[in-house]
Order: structure tokens, then C-alpha cells, then sequence
């Protein structure tokens, strides 16, 4: 962004608008002197009534990816939220911030690990954020769930199929006259 001044005629209006550097987000204007702007919107029009400083503040953008099969949930100071699997969403946190982060795997899935930016142990990291940064975590099917599911399905049909010959041997005995019948 650039900074500027320069000398206007008294009760002109003046339309500024910032415009960040990708990545980054405009998220006030915090203005001093008569006519100035404090505020969070962008592009602001301000009436030139005296000396007048403008600053637009700015936040970088923490980029927060989670792979199929989990999420992610994140936290600073008093602001938490949720990255469903499968999705990507930015954050924009004030410079110097520290976000903490859980990968959540669903059911069947593991965390495998966080890509980019992201440190930690396991599935929980942190990270400072004073520049736009991604942090990537990273899940997979559980291999031993894969097992599970098929010596569940097994086991099923399996049991499926006794039930199923206990059954046709109680009807076919059902049929079968007895010598003492005769």
C-alpha cells in the first residue's frame, strides 16, 4: 500500500480506497482530525474540514485446508471456527497472531500430517501468522479400519448364511413324515 499527502481545498470531499497486497485483507480505517473516518469500510469518502491522517489497517490471510476424511478447528484469542474436509477457507488475523490448530479425522480416516506452514505435535499445531501463510493437514483411510470393514463383512455374511442353512434344515425336517407317522 502507498501513503500520500498532499493539500486539498477545505470542505472538499476526498474518496480513498486501499488496496492490499494479495493475501491480505483492508479491515479498518482508522482516521484523526475534523471529517476523518475510523471504520471497516473500504472504499470511504471523507469531507477535507482540516488536517486530516487516514491509516488503513490491514491483516494477513491464514489459509486453512483440510483433505477428505477430517477437519480442522482452529482458534485465537477468543475467535474459534471449522475447516470441513474437502475444503479450503482464509482467516485474516491481526499481524503476530498465534493460531491454533486441531486436525479432527473422521470415522475410518487418520491424520497423516499438516503440509506448509504448520507445526506441531500430531494432530495439533500452531501457527504465527505475520505474512499470508496455508497450512495444509493431511488425511487417509485408516488401514487397519479397512480391515475392520471387511472382517466385519465377512463375519456378516457369514452369520447371514448359517442363519439362512439353520432355517431351510428346520423347514426340510418339518416335511419329512416320521416311521411312526406311517
Amino acid at each position: 500500500m502507498t501513503s500520500g499527502n498532499g493539500w486539498f481545498e477545505a470542505g472538499s470531499s476526498l474518496g480513498l480506497e486501499a488496496s492490499p497486497e494479495p493475501g491480505w485483507r483492508i479491515v479498518a480505517w482508522n482516521g484523526t482530525g475534523n471529517g476523518s473516518y475510523s471504520g471497516d469500510q473500504n472504499p470511504i469518502t471523507i469531507s477535507v474540514d482540516g488536517p486530516i491522517h487516514e491509516t488503513a489497517v490491514a491483516y494477513p490471510g491464514l489459509t486453512i485446508a483440510a483433505t477428505d476424511g477430517g477437519a480442522v478447528s482452529y482458534s485465537y484469542g477468543n475467535v474459534t471456527g471449522l475447516v470441513p474436509g474437502g475444503s479450503t477457507q482464509t482467516i485474516y488475523v491481526p499481524p503476530g497472531s498465534e493460531v491454533h490448530l486441531t486436525a479432527s479425522p473422521s470415522f475410518l480416516h487418520t491424520f497423516l500430517d499438516w503440509e506448509d506452514g504448520a507445526k506441531g505435535n500430531g494432530a495439533t499445531a500452531a501457527v504465527e501468522v505475520d505474512s499470508p501463510l496455508r497450512v495444509t493437514a493431511r488425511f487417509d483411510v485408516a488401514g487397519q479400519s479397512v480391515v475392520f470393514i471387511l472382517l466385519s463383512a465377512a463375519a456378516g455374511i457369514s452369520a447371514t448364511a448359517a442363519v439362512w442353512i439353520l432355517r431351510r434344515r428346520k423347514r426340510g425336517a418339518a416335511k419329512v413324515p416320521s416311521k411312526r407317522d406311517n
